[in-house]
């Protein structure tokens, strides 16, 4: 399996760029600093895309994008992505934030419900499957309800350095995850202790 796609969520606009719904935004920007790639806003698209080239892809290119939509309307992004480049949604990878991870963990998975997240929630509809893969960034649940202020919160200190060392490891097998051996990068990732 090589991954053709990537989608990372977030929301739109300088007000969300540092709240916990846009981990996986701040995960692609990251790799995208690590890596040299340029994330380019075009008309293609909603949101900001790369074409990469990795070492591993044996020639292959995989499709980058940074969502330009709210999370609500991920499934826009979703669409958009897989029918311009015609991929298939099991070469998809969806990048979020999740409640049910404690910050510093992350993990791969492939299909399964929403969970309750409205940006998969959105992807599941425009796409008909829910069967793509998806790279959960650990954010914590809240102490009490109000989930909608905690997700377009900011992390606090400690969970921000946890979420951003999280990043880094998460990094470290994303090569090996989308090109080369999915299965030795998820058991390098979810074998790793939180920070």
């Amino acid at each position: 399996m090589n991954i053709a796609g990537i989608l990372a969520l977030g929301n739109p606009g300088a007000k969300y760029e540092a709240t916990r719904h846009n981990v996986g935004i701040w995960l692609i920007e990251r790799w995208a600093e690590r890596t040299g790639e340029t994330l380019q806003a075009g008309k293609k698209l909603p949101g900001r895309s790369a074409q990469w080239f990795p070492g591993a892809a044996g020639g292959g290119s995989v499709r980058v994008l940074a969502s330009g939509t709210y999370m609500n309307a991920s499934g826009g992004a979703a669409a958009a992505l897989v029918q311009y480049y015609d991929i298939d949604p099991g070469q998809l990878l969806v990048i979020h934030d999740e409640m049910d991870l404690p910050a510093g963990r992350a993990r791969f998975k492939r299909g399964g419900g929403p969970g309750g997240h409205n940006g998969l929630t959105d992807i599941i509809k425009a796409l008909g499957t829910p069967d793509f893969w998806r790279l959960r960034i650990g954010i914590d649940r809240p102490q009490q309800r109000g989930y909608t202020d905690y997700v377009l919160g900011h992390p606090g200190g400690a969970a921000r350095q946890a979420i951003l060392e999280c990043i880094e490891r998460t990094l470290d097998v994303f090569d090996e995850f989308c090109c080369g051996d999915p299965q030795r990068a998820i058991q390098r990732l979810h074998s790793e202790p939180a920070a």
